[in-house]
C-alpha cells in the first residue's frame, strides 16, 4: 500500500504524516523530459548511431593510403637472412565499391538517428498511456470507496429492518453481495494502480521513494484534427528511405565486383644476408580482375536486387498500414470527443436532479439513503466523464505516436 499512498499523498497527508510540500507535482511533459534522458532504450539508441558513425568513419578511411611493413628472418641451406619490407597502397579505382560503402554508412548514420527518434516517440507513448490510466484507476478508485461507505450504510439500515421485520433477509444479501463485489472491485484497483505508479517511475528513471502528485489534465482540444494539418510519420518514411538506400549501396557495391580493382603501389625492400645486401624501391600499379567465379558475383547481384525490392514493397506496405492507423487514431480522437460533450450533458442533468431532491430532503420529503443513492449517482456521473476525458487523452497519445512526434 505504500506505492498507493504516494499516488494519493495530498488526499492522505495526515494518514502518512506527509504534507503536502512534500509531494512533488508531477506534469506529463516533465515525465516526456525524464524518459528521453533516462530510459535505457534511448541509450540503447545513442550507442547504435555511435556505431554507424564509426563504420562511416572506417569507410572514409578506405578511401585514404594503407601503409604497412614486414619484417622477416629466414635461414637458407647456407647463410640466414634478415630483411625489412615497407609498402604503401592507395586504391584507385574499385569499380565504385568505395563511394558505394560510404553512401551506405552516411545512411546507417542517418537511419539510426531517425530510429532514436522512433523510439523516443514509442516512449512518449507509454508515458502518455500509463500517466492517463493513473488518473483513470485514481477516479475509479475513489468512486468505489464512496460506494463502499454507501453499501455499508445501506447495510446497516437492511439490518435495523430486517430486525424490525419490514424486510426480508434476501434483500439484506444481496447489498452484501454488492457490497463485497465493490471491496473486490476497490482491491483490484489498488493494485492495478500501485502496477501503473511502479511502471511510471521504472520508464522514467524517477525516485520511487519520493512521493508524486501526477497533475490533472482536463483541458481538450477543440480543433478537430488537434492543430496537425497534414498527419504523417516523418521519422518512419525517412528511416523506411534510407533502407531503401542502403540496399541500393548493397547492390552498387556488389556490381563493383564485376569490374577491375586498381591499386596505385610503392614498395621499399631490404634484404641483407652474409654475401651482399638486396635493396629495392619499387612503385607501380596493381590490377586484380575477377574474371570467372562460376557465378557468385551474379548470385550476389541478384541477392542484392532481390532485398533492394523487398525494402520498396516493405515501405509501400509501410505506408498503407500506417496510413490506416493514423485514420483510425483520427477516428478515435473524434468519437472521445463526442463522448466527453454527451458525458457532459449526464453531468449537467445528474446535477439538476441533486438540486431537486436537496430541496425535497430539506423538506423531508425523500430520505436520507435516496438521498444519498443520488450523490453517488452524481459522483458516478463525474468520474464517467473525468474516464473519458482521459480516455481522449490517451487517444491523442495514439495520434501523436502514429504521426511520430513526441510533444
Amino acid at each position: 500500500m505504500k506505492k498507493l499512498m504516494q499516488a494519493f499523498c495530498l488526499i492522505l497527508a495526515l494518514a502518512t504524516q506527509v504534507s503536502a510540500e512534500e509531494c512533488t507535482i508531477l506534469t506529463v511533459d516533465q515525465c516526456i523530459e525524464s524518459v528521453i534522458k533516462k530510459n535505457t532504450l534511448v541509450g540503447i539508441s545513442e550507442e547504435h548511431i555511435s556505431q554507424a558513425q564509426f563504420r562511416d568513419q572506417e569507410a572514409r578511411a578506405g578511401m585514404f593510403p594503407t601503409v604497412s611493413s614486414n619484417l622477416y628472418g629466414a635461414v637458407s641451406t647456407d647463410v640466414p637472412v634478415i630483411g625489412i619490407e615497407g609498402r604503401i597502397e592507395q586504391p584507385l579505382f574499385l569499380g565504385g565499391q568505395l563511394f558505394a560503402q560510404r553512401r551506405k554508412t552516411q545512411a546507417q548514420v542517418k537511419l539510426s538517428q531517425e530510429e532514436k527518434i522512433l523510439s523516443q516517440v514509442d516512449l512518449a507513448y507509454a508515458i502518455r498511456d500509463t500517466f492517463f490510466e493513473i488518473k483513470k484507476t485514481e477516479a475509479d478508485i475513489q468512486l468505489l470507496q464512496e460506494e463502499i461507505v454507501y453499501f455499508k450504510k445501506v447495510l446497516d439500515a437492511d439490518q435495523r429492518l430486517v430486525q424490525a421485520e419490514y424486510r426480508t433477509q434476501a434483500s439484506m444479501l444481496e447489498h452484501a453481495v454488492m457490497l463485497g463485489e465493490k471491496e473486490r472491485a476497490l482491491l483490484a484497483k489498488e493494485k492495478q494502480l500501485e502496477f501503473l505508479y511502479d511502471y511510471l517511475m521504472s520508464l522514467t528513471g524517477l525516485d520511487k521513494n519520493k512521493s508524486y502528485v501526477l497533475e490533472d489534465v482536463r483541458d481538450i482540444e477543440k480543433d478537430g484534427n488537434n492543430g496537425i494539418a497534414h498527419p504523417s510519420n516523418e521519422p518512419l518514411l525517412a528511416s523506411l528511405d534510407l533502407k531503401i538506400n542502403e540496399a541500393q549501396e548493397d547492390l552498387n557495391i556488389a556490381k563493383s565486383e564485376r569490374f577491375p580493382k586498381v591499386h596505385l603501389v610503392g614498395k621499399y625492400r631490404r634484404e641483407k644476408d652474409s654475401f651482399y645486401d638486396k635493396n629495392a624501391f619499387e612503385a607501380g600499379v596493381l590490377v586484380h580482375w575477377n574474371i570467372w567465379d562460376f557465378g557468385r558475383t551474379t548470385a550476389e547481384i541478384n541477392q542484392m536486387n532481390s532485398k533492394l525490392t523487398e525494402s520498396k514493397l516493405r515501405k509501400e506496405t509501410e505506408i498503407a498500414t500506417h496510413v490506416l492507423l493514423i485514420k483510425k487514431a483520427m477516428n478515435d480522437l473524434a468519437i472521445n470527443r463526442q463522448s466527453i460533450a454527451i458525458k457532459e450533458q449526464v453531468l449537467d442533468a445528474t446535477q439538476e436532479k441533486v438540486k431537486n431532491l436537496k430541496i425535497r430532503h430539506i423538506k423531508g420529503d425523500i430520505s436520507d439513503m435516496d438521498m444519498a443513492d443520488m450523490n453517488i449517482r452524481e459522483l458516478k456521473a463525474k468520474t464517467e466523464l473525468v474516464s473519458e476525458i482521459y480516455n481522449y487523452h490517451i487517444a491523442e497519445a495514439r495520434v501523436f505516436q502514429a504521426i511520430g512526434v513526441i510533444r
